[in-house]
C-alpha cells in the first residue's frame, strides 16, 4: 500500500542513513588525524546519526500506522454504505419484478377470456353459416328434384 507521500519518506530515511555512512567513511580516509581517533569519532557520529534515523523511522512508522488505521476505517464505512445501497437496489428490483409478473398474469387472464369469448362467437357464426348452407343446399336439392319430376 502506498502512503500519502508516495513512499518517499522511507526512501528519504534510507538515503539519509546511506549518506551518513558514506560521509563518515570519506571523513575517515581524508581527515588529517590519527586512525584510532578518526575511527572512534566516526563510530560516535554513526551511532548518533543511527539513533536519529531510528527515531525518525519510528515516527514515520507511527504516521504510517495511523494512516493505515484511518484508511481501513474509511474502507469499512464505504463497504457498509455500498452493502446498504445494494440491498436497496435488490429490494427495488424484487418489487418491480413482482409488479411485472402480476401485470403479465393479468394480461394472460384477460387474453384468455377474450379468446374464449371470440371463440364462442365465432363458433356460433360458423354454426349459423353451416345451418344456412345446409338449408340452401336442401332447398336447391328439392328444387332440382321437383324440376326433374316435371320433365
Amino acid at each position: 500500500m502506498e502512503n500519502k507521500d508516495g513512499g518517499k519518506g522511507l526512501a528519504f530515511l534510507w538515503g539519509t542513513l546511506v549518506g551518513a555512512i558514506v560521509g563518515a567513511l570519506g571523513w575517515i580516509f581524508f581527515a588529517p588525524r590519527e586512525t584510532k581517533e578518526k575511527a572512534e569519532e566516526v563510530a560516535d557520529r554513526v551511532k548518533e546519526r543511527s539513533v536519529e534515523v531510528a527515531g525518525e523511522a519510528k515516527e514515520k512508522g507511527k504516521e504510517l500506522k495511523e494512516q493505515a488505521i484511518d484508511l481501513t476505517e474509511k474502507a469499512k464505512e464505504k463497504a457498509k454504505d455500498l452493502g446498504e445501497k445494494v440491498g436497496e437496489y435488490k429490494d427495488t428490483a424484487a418489487y418491480i419484478a413482482q409488479g411485472v409478473g402480476e401485470t403479465v398474469a393479468e394480461y394472460a387472464r384477460t387474453g384468455k377470456e377474450v379468446m374464449k369469448e371470440k371463440g364462442e362467437r365465432l363458433g356460433k357464426k360458423a354454426g349459423e353459416i353451416a345451418k344456412t348452407g345446409k338449408e340452401a343446399y336442401l332447398k336447391r336439392k328439392k328444387e332440382l328434384e321437383e324440376k326433374r319430376e316435371e320433365d
